[in-house]
């Protein structure tokens, strides 16, 4: 209830609340006379004065309705901090070959055959492929749920462009460990940025109970600890060697590692 003389304010009303309250995940409260305030989708706080209600249902706080990714030239800038934070993890070569776009709910579900209105995916990649000669050329379309603050859109791209690179690099590995990896960059992405809110968004990842992307990230995140892995390219040639490579010889694989998937040779894991 708070100390006596520090009453907490309510973002609905903006005023002391003497009574019972309701309190977010960030501290804020709200008089239970108001009942629960809807949460915005960025960040769960209770939106109060100055939020925005989006048609798909969706709600955005005043504080993250500045900083949501909407221009091309917001886009733009996002693209480029993903890509410079992968590199880091060694994705150098994740091609210009990627277009990416803001779509609202509805698109975004359609693209993977879902006709619901409110958002189901935050993201989706598709990807387009055609042979020339003895290669293959790819053409990727990314399209991110709008409304997105730059620390979820930066965070939803650094997922996204990870199944291009798989896509890329002709990887199929099981749907758990396909997305674990993908998250696994989400995760790097956003402890790079480091602010609270790409700290929270890591809370939820460790706490997520869905059994793809949940489990199947920390799965990954602990098969790429326990081998001392600090770049995405060796953490993809362990899940390689351990989900689809088992049953063959260590000459095979490192053929299908070069000639099949461009990763170039694996060191031997101590």
């Amino acid at each position: 209830m708070g100390e006596p003389g520090h009453s907490p304010i309510c973002v609905v009303c903006g005023q002391s609340i003497a009574g019972g309250y309701y309190r977010d995940v960030w501290g804020q409260s709200a008089c239970r006379e108001h009942g629960v305030p809807p949460t915005c989708f960025n960040c769960h706080r209770f939106v109060g004065e100055g939020g925005q209600h989006l048609q798909d249902g969706r709600h955005l706080c005043a504080r993250c309705i500045p900083s949501v990714v909407s221009t091309d030239q917001h886009k733009q800038w996002a693209e480029e901090k993903v890509r410079s934070m992968l590199a880091q993890s060694g994705i150098t070569d994740l091609g210009r070959n990627v277009v990416v776009h803001i779509s609202n709910a509805a698109s975004v579900n359609f693209i993977v055959n879902l006709k619901s209105p409110k958002p189901s995916f935050l993201g989706v990649a598709s990807s387009e492929s055609r042979r020339m000669g003895d290669k293959v050329q790819y053409r990727h379309r990314i399209n991110v749920l709008n409304g997105l603050h730059k620390v979820y859109f930066a965070a939803v791209l650094g997922h996204e462009f990870l199944h291009c690179w798989q896509r890329q690099h002709d990887i199929r590995l099981p749907r758990q460990i396909e997305e674990g990896f993908c998250e696994l960059g989400c995760y790097r992405v956003l402890s790079l940025i480091g602010t609270p809110l790409a700290r929270y968004h890591i809370g939820l990842m460790e706490t997520n109970r869905d059994p793809d992307y949940g489990d199947g990230f920390r799965l990954v995140r602990t098969l790429a600890e326990s081998n001392r892995l600090t770049l995405l390219p060796d953490v993809m040639r362990l899940l390689l060697r351990t989900y689809l490579y088992s049953d063959q010889s260590e000459q095979s694989f490192q053929r299908a590692l070069t000639e099949k998937h461009h990763l170039g040779g694996f060191y031997k894991l101590k």
